[in-house]
């Protein structure tokens, strides 16, 4: 019996992730929901041939499912199969990357961008509401600006969107009305973000900021003046706006003299305690890792071999949760294999981004926040980050593709 086979117009592909990128900001269920129908559709897709010829030409896609392959066979060897297969499920969110650089039109780029920004229109309006006292959220509070999903993981859209917007504002391709209403977005976006308690999208914006000035005036006196005068702004305005921002800066001087005192309590000294225990457990197992999920259980171990310095709090926060970084993870549970794999993509990534000046600011701009961001939050294993991950990645890797079609 034959397999079922059909063709999709390409207006399913961008019609549907002009939606996906609407509501990436504002529903779990959707996201899931598209998630699966994509690579479905994909998959039965007529010209399934072409796509998989695409995907070997391009070192982009290829490097991403190098990767993914072995990090699947990584449940092999996983002391904690259950939780590998929970981590590998997320893994799958991957194929959209796929779906979106072999399925999307180029010129179709701005608009799913523009989508993706309505969508935090919509969650900056809803999160403004709840600080002023005008509506409720389920998940906003007005400590906790972030109406949809944790807050660090909102402090990251916050971020990009932040940067995004001000990459239009800084282009010619706008008009100076077009710039105005980009402007005001820009500042209720970047108000948010510092608003809101998440260091890790502040952190990333503030690289962010400076590098969407460098790509855009290259190394010049006007890059250098105008991220440093825009720094000093934004963070002034913060400091004496936001008493959440005062309080965390604060937290964080706290957090640095426990550090020095040998007090690992606090919320960076217990990064830093996963990154020492990440160093034992890596020192036994170099080269293909613990395995997918195996974290928790491996960190377990370490505290019945070693003497660690670390209070009965930390290690019990070690042994019940993620890493809380994203390199740690990879390199606990993948080894030093999968972090030259991950090394990889990410070098294809900036090599094809560089090469190609349409998405060069974007592509820098999404690359910086997002691993900047994982020094702090470990992005491949939260549904909303993993779903802004896949959908600018496939970007890149669609605009890379125009090199191997010799166009």
């Amino acid at each position: 019996m034959k397999n079922i086979r059909f063709t999709i117009n390409q207006n399913f592909y961008f019609y549907s992730f002009l939606i996906f990128a609407f509501i990436l900001p504002l529903s779990r269920a959707l996201i899931s929901f598209f998630v699966v129908l994509l690579p479905l559709v994909w998959l039965l897709d007529s010209q399934i041939k072409n796509k998989i010829d695409e995907i070997k030409n391009n070192p982009v896609l290829l490097a991403i499912g190098i990767y993914l392959v072995f990090v699947f066979l990584s449940l092999f060897w996983t002391s904690d199969i259950e939780e590998g297969l929970n981590t590998a499920r997320l893994y799958m969110y991957w194929l959209l990357i796929f779906v979106f650089a072999t399925r999307v039109q180029k010129n179709n780029i701005q608009y799913i961008l523009s989508a993706f920004l309505f969508g935090m229109l919509i969650s900056e309006i809803v999160a403004y509401g709840v600080f002023f006292d005008i509506w409720t959220a389920k998940y906003a509070t007005k400590e906790y600006l972030s109406p949809f999903m944790m807050h660090i993981d909102y402090s990251v859209f916050l971020a990009f969107a932040s940067i995004l917007l001000l990459s239009r504002i800084l282009s010619k391709e706008y008009s100076t009305k077009e710039k105005i209403v980009y402007s005001f977005f820009f500042c209720t976006v970047t108000g948010n973000l510092f608003l809101a308690p998440g260091r890790t999208g502040q952190l990333a914006f503030l690289i962010g900021f400076v590098a969407i000035f460098i790509v855009h005036y290259k190394f010049s006196l006007r890059a250098i003046l105008g991220s440093f005068v825009g720094l000093i702004l934004v963070f002034s305005i913060a400091f004496s706006l936001s008493d959440t921002f005062k309080t965390r800066a604060s937290d964080l001087k706290t957090d640095m003299q426990m550090l020095q005192n040998g007090n690992f309590d606090g919320s960076w000294g217990t990064r830093v305690a996963f990154i020492m225990t990440s160093y034992e457990i890596v020192k036994e197992n170099p080269l293909l890792g613990v395995g997918l999920g195996g974290s928790i259980p491996a960190a377990i171990d370490i505290f019945k071999e070693k003497e660690m310095p670390f209070s009965d709090f930390v290690k019990s926060f070690i042994t019940s949760n993620h890493f809380h970084n994203q390199y740690l993870m990879i390199l606990v549970e993948n080894g030093l294999i999968g972090f030259a794999l991950l090394l990889n993509i990410i070098y294809q990534l900036i090599k094809k981004v560089l090469k190609n000046y349409e998405i060069k600011e974007i592509g820098v701009v999404f690359l910086v926040i997002f691993f900047v961001s994982c020094i702090a939050e470990p992005l491949w294993m939260k549904q909303f980050t993993i779903g802004l991950w896949c959908l600018i990645v496939g970007m890149l890797a669609l605009k890379c593709k125009e090199r191997y079609d010799g166009k």
